[in-house]
């Protein structure tokens, strides 16, 4: 994996912080964003959940977001991974 690819640039993400949908859209610059995390998931045995939140847009529809939050295993194995440069 290139150090400036997708998948890399998600988990440089996700160390840092937790990350919602849209955020996740905007730093890694795709809006394939369930297909990375599945990526990462299965490539480095990650758990990654992803925490549905609720939200009003402004036309008054509901929808709903998700929030990528890594378990502290999650974190021990991104970090490792990025360590590598993998």
């Amino acid at each position: 994996m290139r150090k400036n690819s997708q998948l890399y640039i998600f988990l440089s993400a996700l160390i840092t912080r937790n990350l919602s949908t849209l955020e996740a859209e905007q730093v890694v610059r795709t809006t394939r964003i369930a297909n990375i995390a599945t990526t990462a998931r299965k490539r480095f045995n990650l758990s990654l959940p992803c925490i549905p939140h609720p939200h009003t847009r402004v036309d008054g529809t509901r929808g709903t977001y998700g929030i990528y939050s890594p378990t502290p295993t999650d974190r021990k194995r991104i970090e490792e991974v990025l360590a590598k440069g993998a």
